[in-house]
Parts: C-alpha cells; structure tokens; sequence
C-alpha cells in the first residue's frame, strides 16, 4: 500500500509540474547595406516570409542609431525572436533561407553579422 502511494504521489507531482518552457532567443542581424533596392525590394520580403515560417517575432529594423560606447559597423540593424534555439536553427538553415533569402542578402551587402542570443534569467 506504501509504494502505491508513493507511487501515485509521484504521478499528481509530475501531472501537475509545469511543463518545461522552452526559452526564446533573439537575433541581431547587422548590415552593411550596398544595394538598397536589393536588399529591401527581394531580400526583405524573402527573408520575412522565412522568419514567420519559423514563428519569429520582428521587433524592429533600423538604419537609424547612435553608438554610446565602442565602434558599430554597418548601417542596418534587426531584432528578431524566436521561440526557442531549435526554431532559430530551422530557420537559418532552412532551404528557404540558405538557398533563397540568403544570397540575396550576401549580393546586396559587404559586411554583416548574424548573432543568437540566449537570455539568462533573471530567476
């Protein structure tokens, strides 16, 4: 009788245990953009039609900015989530991305960086 309940103590703990959540991640995409009309006439909506496909959130793109400390490089800024690393990963080497939105990217740019950050909680 003891092990049954210990048993059945285990299993409420377990049902009723939030589900792990996974943890979203962001990227910041910097570019130095050389082909406007590229860039944002092909390459924007490619790579957006990839990023939804994915399930990523767009905050914001920017040409505008003002460095406060050390050097920033390029003249197009993007910050994009994801819901988690594995989502991140789909996206970026996704055949829709690598073969499609991608070179676009590369032939209208001469300098960039794509960066995936975790965030570390706070708990």
């Amino acid at each position: 009788m003891t092990k049954f309940l210990t048993s059945a103590a285990l299993g409420l703990a377990l049902i009723a245990a939030p589900a792990a959540q996974a943890e979203p991640v962001f990227l910041l995409a910097q570019s130095n953009v050389t082909d406007a009309d590229a860039f944002f006439g092909q390459y924007g909506p490619a790579a957006f039609a990839t990023l939804q496909e994915h399930g990523a959130t767009i905050y914001f793109g920017a040409q505008d900015y003002t460095a406060i400390e050390g050097d920033w490089t390029g003249n197009w800024t993007a910050l994009v989530s994801f819901p988690d690393e594995d989502a991140a990963m789909a996206w970026y080497n996704s055949d829709a991305y690598q073969s499609g939105a991608r070179p676009i990217r590369l032939s209208a740019t001469d300098d960039g960086m794509l960066v995936l950050f975790r965030p570390v909680s706070a708990n």
